[in-house]
């Protein structure tokens, strides 16, 4: 083995230092003598140092072995701790800091504006309404087809009631309390009375309350989501009659055996069109009614009064709404018109169409119908 010139390691610094000093505006001879004058400023400075002739320093050999030692050591030290925090890194869990602004993330957004949220939330969709039957003079229908052809009956399933959407309420009731005298009584406003107490069921989900038939008081609750109900019927202030409803129960049918109340869920029931409600089967004529699933026998003339619907405003040319009026808290239309020679008044209530009062007086001066509500507490169905 060649034995290491330790020579050149000597040698190094000095022929750096002299390659560097040709590129510096100061020459090392210029700058001792810069140094020197300054030290002896005020001292006889006319001597002339030779300085071409000094000796150079020289550190040690093995000072600079070491040195370039240490700087192998540290660089070696270097690249091993990267690799190791490389290691660490790639193994490590996720950044704690990550973590906790995942954390405050959804602390934020569980803790957002409640105003922001609520009008995110609640923002409504648009309201889907059917459309107002204007009253059409239509020639009583001839039915020669079975009545329970769903195609030409218009049946559908009793759950489809609940979801069914109405009228536009809120349009045809401020349209009728700020009509005057003159228009009050127009062909759009005598079609949403009409419809209303045709289609009263559609309106509202709860009733409760006492009304009369007479010379009969009847005391009602019914619950048409529930499909609950209850009624107590007097005479004389006795107790007569009970009525109990609820789901368990079969379907209630009226003489014809049509289905007059129903409680299962898969049973289809009538909902025939508005202005085609009046029809001739067999040579006589009939009023074609929903089925009437308030499940009260008495209450349900008021609650869901399609009968006075269909016989006294069946001809739009023989009655008129004559005014409104508030009764039970609520806004009604008032009503006046012929019926077979008979003058009849009703007081409906224009939000629900439930009738609150009916009277008929025929040309003798005796009452034909005498019925209405003492008292009512209704919940309205939301459109």
């Amino acid at each position: 083995m060649k034995n290491f010139e330790l020579k050149i390691l000597e040698n190094a610094d000095d022929e750096l230092l002299e390659d560097i000093s040709e590129y510096c505006h100061e020459t090392p001879a210029d700058r001792v003598r810069r140094l020197t004058a300054r030290k002896y400023s005020g001292a006889d400075t006319s001597a002339s140092y030779e300085t071409g002739t000094a000796e150079k320093y020289h550190r040690p050999i093995w000072h600079r072995i070491l040195s370039y030692a240490s700087v192998l050591l540290l660089t070696m030290g270097i690249c091993a701790g990267g690799v190791l925090i490389f290691r660490h890194t790639q193994n490590a869990p996720d950044d704690p800091l990550d973590e906790l602004s995942e954390n405050i993330t959804e602390i934020t957004s569980e803790t957002a504006d409640p105003l922001t949220e609520t009008v995110t939330e609640f923002i409504p969709e648009e309201k889907q309404y059917i459309e107002l039957e204007l009253y059409e003079d239509i020639p009583v229908l001839q039915y020669d087809l079975d009545l329970s052809d769903e195609e030409n009956d218009g049946l559908v399933a009793v759950q489809d009631l609940y979801n069914r959407k109405g009228v536009d309420r809120r349009y045809y009731m401020d349209r009728l309390l700020t009509s005057d005298a003159e228009n009050l009584s127009d062909i759009t406003n005598k079609s949403y009375i009409r419809h209303m107490m045709l289609n009263s069921v559609d309106y509202f989900d709860e009733a409760e309350g006492k009304g009369w038939f007479e010379e009969t008081q009847v005391e009602f609750k019914t619950d048409l989501l529930e499909q609950t109900a209850s009624e107590e019927i007097y005479y004389n202030g006795e107790l007569t009659e009970e009525h109990e409803y609820h789901p368990d129960m079969p379907p209630k049918k009226d003489d014809r055996g049509n289905i007059v109340c129903s409680y299962q869920p898969d049973t289809i029931i009538r909902y025939p069109v508005d202005n085609y409600r009046i029809y001739v089967y067999g040579g006589e004529k009939y009023h074609n009614f929903r089925t009437d699933w308030t499940n009260l026998p008495m209450a349900s003339n008021v609650l869901f009064p399609q009968d006075i619907a269909l016989s006294r405003l069946a001809d739009f040319d023989a009655w008129d709404i004559v005014g409104t009026e508030e009764m039970l808290g609520r806004n009604c239309a008032v009503i006046k018109g012929t019926y077979q020679s008979d003058e009849f008044t009703v007081y409906t209530d224009i939000e629900t169409g439930i009738m609150l009062k009916c009277e008929e007086i025929r040309p003798d001066g005796t009452q034909r119908i005498n019925c209405g509500l003492y008292d009512l507490d209704v919940i309205v169905h939301e459109d």
